[in-house]
């Protein structure tokens, strides 16, 4: 298969090139007053010309701590809501469950996801931090293979879909040039193949957010290595052909921005406990509130990339609507994914 290799020296020059100290989201994150609105019972099967039907929950793990209790009625719905989805495979972006160490909590994921499975949705996993929570770091990681043997012990992989690249990422490791995994990274980035359309990097940590933490408040911000990243990503869009997209969860909210190229999207409205967000009216989403949500990609024959968010508005007979979406378009004059199709 033909590959576009951009050189390590003019890769690793584009970084340098970029600023990765400190940001202000003022100046930094860009939105749009008009943000789109599409109210409505999502659809709940796809065509059957889809080249691209996945759905992405993050954030499910549930807590019954009195001050950091998450909600089960909220998981539950999205989950059964995915058996009528026509999707063909579930990412879950991290923190599946609440203690990895705890196969009580991973017997309690299995039986939710269960149906699922029954149904040849493919589970593809992220780790997030709570599956390296509650006691040794290798009993945690011995669970979560278990639980995932066709990982056959990858902390961090790729899966091709159409002409999507999906980059899942392990970000508790060093993400980093030098580092295993951060060069494992830059060399996916680096020999994307011609018929990639989209790259679709998913990690639990965001790379950016406007959660913040505090004594009163519960959050969490955007962590230094994770933002440096994502001005790597940044610099390495101007010469790359196909289109990135960051997809990550922790922040228990929606968000999406556009930094410098790239789109940015916080996921983690799975049924862990709400994180407030101070909305601007500059962002694309500005619902107020507790957001319970998932994530609906779409490819049809035109090769554009759709994608929405999916609402839990109600819990009693529960009611959803898509309170976002938008549409990525291919940036190669190629139409890669029809190409792809016809291969088959």
């Amino acid at each position: 298969m033909e590959q576009k290799k951009i050189g390590r020296r003019r890769f690793l020059g584009l970084l340098a090139g970029g600023v990765v100290t400190g940001f202000g989201l003022a100046s930094t994150l860009q939105g749009s007053a008009a943000f789109v609105v599409s109210p409505g019972a999502p659809e709940e099967t796809g065509a059957p010309d889809l080249l691209l039907d996945v759905v992405l929950l993050g954030d499910p793990r549930y807590n019954d701590d009195f001050f950091d209790r998450g909600n089960d009625r909220a998981r539950r719905a999205i989950l059964s809501q995915f058996q009528r989805e026509s999707a063909r495979a579930v990412i879950f972006v991290g923190d599946l469950v609440l203690k990895g160490t705890d196969t009580r909590d991973w017997g309690t994921f299995n039986r939710l996801v269960a149906p699922l499975r029954s149904r040849g949705q493919q589970i593809i996993p992220v780790l997030g931090n709570h599956e390296l929570e509650g006691g040794p770091t290798e009993v945690a990681l011995r669970n979560y293979f278990a639980n995932f043997p066709e990982l056959k012990g990858q902390r961090w992989y790729s899966q091709r879909m159409a002409s999507c690249l999906f980059i899942i990422c392990d970000s508790q490791s060093p993400m980093q040039s030098g580092s295993p995994q951060g060069d494992w990274i830059r060399h996916k980035l680096e020999t994307v193949p011609e018929d990639v359309d989209f790259v679709l990097i998913i990690m639990h940590h965001p790379v950016y957010t406007r959660s913040t933490k505090s004594l009163f408040h519960r959050g969490h911000p955007a962590l230094a290595e994770h933002t440096a990243f994502g001005k790597e990503l940044e610099q390495l869009q101007r010469e790359l052909h196909a289109t990135i997209m960051v997809i990550s969860g922790h922040v228990h909210n929606y968000e999406r921005y556009i930094v410098n190229g790239p789109t940015y999207i916080v996921s983690g409205g799975g049924g862990g406990t709400p994180h407030s967000i101070s909305r601007r009216s500059t962002d694309f989403y500005q619902d107020p509130g507790d957001t319970f949500h998932f994530l609906r990609l779409r490819m049809g024959p035109n090769c554009r990339l759709q994608v929405s968010m999916v609402k839990l508005m109600s819990l009693d007979n529960p009611r959803w609507e898509i309170r976002d979406s938008f549409e990525l378009t291919p940036t190669s004059s190629k139409v890669s994914c029809v190409a792809q199709e016809q291969k088959r």
